[in-house]
C-alpha cells in the first residue's frame, strides 16, 4: 500500500492512527523512515531503523532480527572480505524469510516513511517484497511526498512497475474541502471558530491539513489579526518569537536533518545543559519540536525547511562545523552506520572538503560492505566532485576511480563505467602506469562484450601492447598489432591460428551488429574465445609479471 500526497496533507497522521489501532488488535508494527541527508548516504536506512526498533541497538535487537541485522550492520574496522557477506539478492531473501517467520505468530505491518528520500537498495528491496509477499500476512505501507517525485525520480519508475501487480494499492490523500476544514478548525478552536474565520483559513491554506492546524493555533494564541501574508512567514514568525537560545537550538536541529539525538545536540550546542533543556522545552511548547525516542525532531518537515532556508550562509557553515567537530570528538553519539555519512554531510556543509574526504570514503566502504553499490557509486561521485578543491589529497585518485568503476558495474550502470574508465585511463597515463592502463582496457573490453557492442578485440590488442614481454619468450607476436610474445613452448602455428580466429570474430554479426547467431550469441562467442582463454592460461604458468596474471585472470578466465 502506497500513501502519497503533498507535504502537510496528513499522510503520517493517518498512518499513525492506523498502526496504533493495529497494535491494539495484536499486530506487530515495524516503522522506519528514510533519511534526508542524501539519497544514497545510508543504504537500507529505513529497514535498519524498523528492525532495531525505538531505542534499541544492535546487541539488544530482538532475536528474530539479530541475524539479518548482522548482515546489514557488519563489524566496522579491521580486515574485511566481501565474501564473508551474502550478495544483495541473498540478503534480500534473508530479509524476506525473516519477515515471513515474524508473521507466522501474528500479522506484521512494515511502514516505510518518506520514500521520496529512499536509497536505491531500499527501493530494490521494496520491489522484491511487493512480488514475494502475496500469500503472507504482511502489510507493507510506504508513504511519500508526491511533489518530490519528479519525472526522473527512481521511485516513479518503480511505482509504474508495481502498479501492474494486484497486491499493490495506491491511496492518494487530497486537501480538505472547506467543510472538512471547518470541522478541523472547530475541533481546535471550539466556540471561537466562525464561518468567516473558517473561510479565511481555508483560502489561505488551500485545505492543507498542516497549515490549517498552524493557522488555527495562531488564532488560539491571539494572533488572528496578524495573520501573515504567506504561510512561510507564519512558520518563521513562531520561531522568531522564541528566545535566542531556543532559536539556536531549533537552527541546530534543522541543520542536523530529520532527527537529532539529545547527546549529539548537547555536544554541538555551545551552552550549559540547563540552558539547552530550557530552550528545548520552549521549542516543544511552541509546537516547533517534538520529542522522538532519545532525541528531537520537527513536528513537520515544512517547518524544518523554512528554518534551514532562512539561515544565512555564514550561519549554516558554523552550525555544520559545530556538528562535525562534535561527531569527530564523540563518535559514539550516532550509530555506526550513520556516523560516516553524517560526518561527510556536515563537513561538506561546513565547506571543509579535506575533512569530508575520509568520511566520504568510509561511507562508500560501508556501502560496499552492505552490497549497496548504487549508494557507493553516488558517494564516490561526490569524492570526485570535491577533488579539485583538495589542496593535497592523501588518496590515490586512480584508486578512487577503480572503486567508482567497480560500483558502477555492480550497480548495473555499464555506460557510466565506460565513462569512468576513460577518466582512469587518462589518470594512469599521467602517472605513467601502463600496467594499470592494461587492466582498465581489459575491463572496457569485457563491458563492451557484455553490452553487445563492437570494438572489444581492438581494445584487448591495445591492452596487450602495454604488457611487458615474458622472460624467455620468442620474438613472434601474437597478432599483427600486439607487442607481447608467447612463451617458447607455444606451437609455431599459434599466432597464425589466432589471426584466423580474430578474423572470424571480427566478421561475426555478434561483434559487428550485435545481432544473434542462431539465437545463441553468447554461447557461440564463448566457444569462439575458448582457444584464446586456454592460451592465456598456458601463458600464466610461466609468467613472471604479476600484471599479466591480473589481466588474464580477472578479464578472461574469471566469470
Amino acid at each position: 500500500m502506497f500513501v502519497d500526497g503533498e507535504a502537510g496533507v496528513g499522510k503520517t497522521a493517518l498512518v499513525k492512527e492506523f498502526t496504533a489501532e493495529a497494535i491494539e488488535l495484536g499486530a506487530t508494527v515495524l516503522i522506519g523512515a528514510c533519511v534526508e541527508l542524501a539519497a544514497e548516504d545510508i543504504p537500507l536506512a529505513p529497514i535498519i531503523a524498523a528492525l532495531r526498533g525505538p531505542g534499541r541497538d544492535r546487541q539488544a535487537a530482538a532475536g528474530e532480527f539479530a541475524e539479518v541485522l548482522g548482515y546489514l550492520l557488519p563489524q566496522q574496522g579491521g580486515e574485511f572480505d566481501p565474501r564473508d557477506l551474502p550478495s544483495q539478492a541473498r540478503l534480500f531473501q534473508s530479509l524476506l524469510a525473516t519477515f515471513e517467520r515474524a508473521a507466522e505468530a501474528r500479522p506484521l505491518i512494515l511502514v516505510l516513511e518518506d520514500l521520496h528520500w529512499a536509497d536505491r537498495s531500499t527501493l530494490n528491496l521494496l520491489d522484491m517484497l511487493a512480488r514475494g509477499l502475496d500469500e503472507v500476512p504482511i502489510l507493507v505501507i510506504g508513504t511519500f511526498c508526491a511533489d518530490e517525485v519528479q519525472r526522473r525520480h527512481p521511485l516513479r519508475a518503480l511505482l509504474a512497475e508495481l502498479d501492474r501487480l494486484e497486491v499493490v494499492n495506491r491511496l492518494r490523500l487530497g486537501r480538505f474541502s472547506e467543510a472538512q476544514t471547518g470541522e478541523l478548525v472547530s475541533a481546535l478552536l471550539g466556540e471561537r471558530s466562525t464561518p468567516r474565520l473558517i473561510k479565511e483559513i481555508f483560502e489561505r491554506t488551500g485545505g492543507n491539513a498542516f497549515f490549517v492546524e498552524e493557522l488555527a493555533r495562531a488564532v488560539r494564541a491571539g494572533s488572528a489579526a496578524g495573520l501573515a501574508e504567506r504561510l512561510q512567514d507564519l512558520l518563521l514568525a513562531r520561531v522568531e518569537r522564541m528566545s535566542e537560545s531556543a532559536r539556536n537550538v531549533v537552527s541546530l536541529v534543522a541543520i542536523a536533518g530529520r532527527r537529532v539525538p539529545h547527546e549529539a545536540l548537547s555536544a554541538a550546542f555551545d551552552e550549559p545543559s540547563d540552558i539547552l533543556l530550557k530552550a528545548v522545552r520552549e521549542a516543544v511548547d511552541a509546537y516547533v519540536l517534538e520529542p522522538e525516542e532519545d532525541g528531537y525532531a520537527f513536528r513537520h518537515e515544512l517547518v524544518r525547511e523554512a528554518v534551514a532556508g532562512n539561515l544565512l550562509p555564514g550561519e549554516r557553515l558554523l552550525l555544520h562545523r559545530a556538528y562535525a567537530e562534535a561527531l569527530e570528538a564523540r563518535p559514539d553519539l550516532l550509530p555506526a552506520e550513520r556516523l560516516a555519512a553524517d560526518l561527510a554531510h556536515h563537513w561538506l556543509g561546513a565547506d571543509q572538503p579535506a575533512k569530508a574526504l575520509p568520511a566520504l570514503l568510509n561511507a562508500a566502504a560501508a556501502a560496499e560492505r552492505a552490497h549497496a553499490f548504487a549508494e557507493q557509486y553516488q558517494l564516490l561521485r561526490r569524492v570526485l566532485d570535491i577533488w579539485p578543491r583538495l589542496p593535497s589529497p592523501q588518496v590515490d585518485r586512480l584508486a578512487v576511480l577503480d572503486r567508482l568503476i567497480f560500483s558502477a558495474r555492480h550497480s548495473g550502470n555499464q555506460q557510466r563505467a565506460l565513462e569512468h574508465i576513460e577518466q582512469a585511463l587518462a589518470e594512469a597515463s599521467s602517472q605513467d602506469r601502463p600496467d594499470r592502463a592494461a587492466t582498465l582496457l581489459t575491463q572496457r573490453a569485457r563491458i563492451l562484450l557484455n553490452m553487445g557492442l563492437t570494438g572489444a578485440l581492438p581494445v584487448m590488442e591495445e591492452a596487450a601492447v602495454l604488457v611487458p614481454p615474458l622472460p624467455g619468450a620468442s620474438a613472434r607476436p601474437c597478432s599483427t598489432r600486439s607487442a607481447p610474445h608467447w612463451p617458447s613452448t607455444a606451437k609455431p602455428s599459434a599466432p597464425r591460428a589466432w589471426q584466423r580466429r580474430r578474423s572470424k570474430l571480427r566478421s561475426s554479426p555478434v561483434l559487428t551488429t550485435g545481432s544473434s547467431r542462431r539465437g545463441r550469441p553468447w554461447l557461440w562467442l564463448m566457444l569462439s574465445l575458448a582457444p584464446l582463454i586456454a592460451r592465456c592460461r598456458r601463458c600464466m604458468k610461466c609468467a613472471r609479471q604479476p600484471q599479466l596474471r591480473v589481466i588474464c585472470s580477472r578479464s578472461l578466465v574469471s566469470p
